[in-house]
């Protein structure tokens, strides 16, 4: 039996964005924080339209702000840890370059919810519908980041994000 692919709702931090609960436990305070500004938010996203061409990789949503981004991709299961390896990899040395820096750019960890297999507490998420519900308010969730985070939008990148997403999964 041929595996398919599945969808993925994933977000990458920036490296010391986010405080872990080892650096708490250790009073570790992060250092070096990146911000990204509005210019930096285009050239990145630019960098993930070209890394998930390059991968063959569809994203159905995408959504960037300031330390974070979010992002649903279509990948095989079994290949999502290399193909998030590749992104990260990719996007952070050309950025790291483009910006003239160096050091780390993304954090080592990064979130995932399966979105083909998705349960809420005991409730499992399991018919077609209730899989399109779910993939529907994670579509709307992503797209409505910047509002929520209180961030401008801009032409620019709104009319770029469009220029790579798939609208209907």
């Amino acid at each position: 039996m041929l595996e398919s692919k599945l969808l993925f709702h994933i977000v990458l931090t920036l490296h010391n964005s986010r405080t872990s609960q080892r650096m708490r436990k250790f009073a570790i305070r992060p250092q070096d924080i990146v911000y990204l500004s509005i210019e930096d938010e285009i050239l990145l996203t630019q960098l993930f339209k070209e890394t998930l061409r390059d991968q063959d990789v569809k994203c159905y949503a995408y959504n960037i702000c300031k330390d974070h981004v979010h992002l649903i991709i279509d990948c095989y299961e079994n290949h999502l840890n290399e193909v998030v390896r590749k992104i990260k990899g990719k996007t952070s040395f050309l950025f790291n370059r483009a910006k003239s820096r160096s050091g780390p750019f993304w954090s080592q960890k990064f979130f995932v919810a399966n979105l083909d297999d998705w349960q809420i507490g005991s409730l499992r998420v399991n018919s077609f519908e209730e899989k399109r519900s779910y993939l529907a308010n994670a579509i709307s969730y992503i797209k409505s980041n910047r509002t929520k985070h209180g961030l401008t939008n801009s032409m620019e990148l709104s009319e770029l994000i469009q220029s790579f997403t798939i609208e209907d999964p």
